[in-house]
């Protein structure tokens, strides 16, 4: 049938095949069977995977929400057609970065697979995983590792390791490490599933370009970047082949691409990957979206190399109001800006308005991530390079002293302990 046929070239990788067949379902759903069919939901859902799959985010929500509107209609809030339709939900809002949004569909997804089918089902186990995706973005990492460890323990015994479901569980745990800093327990997680990604459903399929592009990010984190680059410049490519250039697949490559580069003092180049990629999630994702965020923070990068130091200080400022906006006070997102900020405040001699952001980088540092932790520690030295700075600058003001007491925070080098891997 059609349909399958549209599945099959969407389990491939085949987009533009796979639109055109669950195009052809809509039209025939809407024309021969009415707005009150059954079939009518679940081909507004396929239609509207393939869209999200291609990056268009606004054709998708259309479709999604309609799904949802005939689904509560014409099932009501327990069935399985309206769990796959808030589940959608939750992955609209996740792409345009609406994380608090997402969390909600996701809880409410979860909960009734739960009750219709029970724990050790796959459905429940991507509602699950998909829960744990919204929470990483949140920041809540703890929260987001267990639902990420039950899911993929459950996915294994069940279906099995290479299957797409367990490889998609397997790559976010060890995306979730990564993040965390913990690159020697992420690598064996992110390796695993881009091999078997390769081997089971190819080199071009969308998902193994997310696995070339996380494998890069960890050769990155480890500071491998000649290497990390080989794996950028191969899923920029092919993204750019199979998903178009303003696929936020794509955007993202190029961002990547952009720090490696950065990373190697390529300046010139890395600036043209990060002007594409900055003003390409400005058109397709908006100014507020985190990943637009990100794209920004490079740019910052350069601007602070190059000397640039008024244009960097306005990019930081719009970032960090945006991020408090968008993603809150304690996001990580949040507290890099917020560092960044009061360094570039320190770097220019805006010694009261330094201060005043370099402790309150402290308090939510040891608040997010506990004292004598790695981000909090960094926050101290700020807090000590400012006294010392403004001391420098105003010697008989007593700066000294208070970068005496601040320094005294500061564990003997033996005596702290690495972040990676704890």
């Amino acid at each position: 049938s059609i349909k399958a046929m549209g599945a099959l070239s969407h389990a491939q990788g085949r987009l533009d095949d796979a639109e055109r067949c669950f195009r052809e379902c809509l039209e025939t759903n809407r024309r021969v069977l009415g707005v009150e069919n059954p079939e009518l939901v679940s081909s507004l859902g396929n239609l509207g995977t393939v869209l999200l799959s291609k990056g268009d985010i606004p054709g998708a929500e259309a479709l999604y929400r309609e799904a949802l509107e005939a689904s509560r209609r014409l099932f009501g809030d327990r069935h399985s057609e309206t769990q796959i339709s808030i589940n959608n939900m939750g992955y609209i809002m996740a792409a345009r970065g609406a994380f608090s949004e997402a969390e909600a569909y996701f809880r409410e997804a979860l909960e009734i697979s739960r009750q219709l089918v029970g724990e050790e089902h796959p459905t429940t186990l991507i509602a699950l995983n998909n829960l744990g995706s919204t929470l990483e973005s949140l920041g809540k990492y703890d929260e987001a590792r267990r639902f990420y460890v039950e899911s993929l323990e459950t996915s294994r015994r069940l279906l099995g390791e290479s299957h797409p479901t367990t490889l998609l569980m397997t790559n976010n745990l060890g995306y979730l490490l990564l993040s965390l800093g913990k690159h020697q327990l992420a690598e064996p997680y992110l390796r695993a599933t881009l091999e078997a990604r390769r081997r089971v459903l190819g080199d071009e399929h969308p998902s193994t370009l997310t696995s070339v592009n996380n494998m890069g990010l960890l050769l990155q984190h480890q500071g491998r970047h000649s290497e990390a680059e080989v794996l950028y410049r191969e899923a920029l490519d092919l993204c750019r082949s199979v998903l178009g250039n303003e696929h936020p697949s794509t955007l993202t490559c190029a961002n990547n691409l952009a720090a490696a580069l950065f990373f190697q003092g390529r300046h010139g180049e890395a600036t043209e990957h990060w002007h594409q990629a900055l003003a390409g999630r400005r058109r397709v994702l908006g100014d507020d979206h985190p990943d637009t965020l990100a794209s920004i923070h490079g740019m910052i990068s350069l601007l602070r190399v190059q000397n640039r130091t008024e244009e960097a200080g306005l990019l930081l400022t719009e970032a960090l109001d945006v991020s408090r906006r968008v993603l809150g006070d304690d996001h990580p997102q949040t507290l890099v800006f917020l560092f960044n900020r009061a360094k570039h405040l320190l770097d220019t001699g805006v010694w009261r308005d330094a201060e005043f952001l370099a402790l309150e980088c402290e308090r939510r540092h040891a608040s997010r991530f506990g004292d004598g932790h790695t981000h909090h520690l960094r926050s101290i030295r700020l807090i000590v390079d400012l006294y010392d700075a403004w001391h420098a600058a105003e010697p008989d003001a007593g700066h000294d002293a208070k970068a005496a007491e601040w320094r005294a925070r500061l564990p003997a080098p033996a005596e702290e302990q690495a972040d990676d891997d704890r």
